[in-house]
């Protein structure tokens, strides 16, 4: 980026990519409740119907979004483990076995996915579970620990009347609250649909 300190203004490229995503998806969950209602299912393709053609070049399209797409969503988690552990035990391979092996561990690193994908029954309940613990403790409980951690160690102030750290210990509070009635909530979402099946 040429320019980083207008990556986190208030109109900077965070803010903003990040305001229209969520702008995207509130308009595209709107937009599905308005059509489907109380039956609209945990993704519109899955309402769909089934005997249309329109309906079917729809998925096929959405199936080649998802698969030209989910390199992207890997690359950073992928290039983690690619750098900082595997490709230091390779100091004997040349450069083009280097490469070939870096494919073959991405390409193995999909199919994983994909057989996760493929055997485990209600993925959409595991998903809602590890959403509610992990956005929870990464998203706010963390950030918020953290900061704290961050002023005391630099000493500086909490504000007047101690305000930013009253912020953030109602940030840890509030996500630990989130974090355990969405965890509380998903295992029991799992025994209902296990005791269905």
């Amino acid at each position: 980026m040429r320019e980083p300190k207008k990556f986190r203004q208030p109109i900077g490229v965070f803010n903003v990519g990040i305001v229209l995503t969520a702008l995207l998806f509130a308009i595209t969950g709107m937009c599905g409740y308005m059509k489907y209602g109380t039956a609209a299912q945990g993704s519109m393709t899955l309402n769909i119907a089934e005997d249309q053609i329109m309906a079917q070049i729809v998925k096929l399209l959405y199936a080649f979004v998802i698969f030209f797409s989910y390199p992207l969503q890997n690359f950073v988690p992928l290039e983690l483990l690619w750098m900082n552990y595997i490709k230091q035990h390779m100091v004997e391979y040349s450069e083009k076995k280097k490469l070939i092996v870096e494919y073959v561990f991405r390409e193995v690193i999909v199919l994983i996915t994909w057989a996760f994908a493929l055997v485990i029954p209600h993925l959409d309940l595991l998903i809602s579970l590890f959403g509610a613990f992990c956005l929870a403790s990464l998203g706010i409980i963390f950030p918020a620990a953290i900061h704290i951690l961050v002023l005391r160690h630099e000493k500086v102030s909490f504000g007047p009347l101690g305000w930013i750290l009253i912020k953030d210990i109602a940030l840890i509070v509030f996500g630990i609250f989130i974090m355990v009635s969405g965890t509380v909530i998903s295992i029991m979402d799992i025994f209902t649909a296990i005791a269905g099946d």
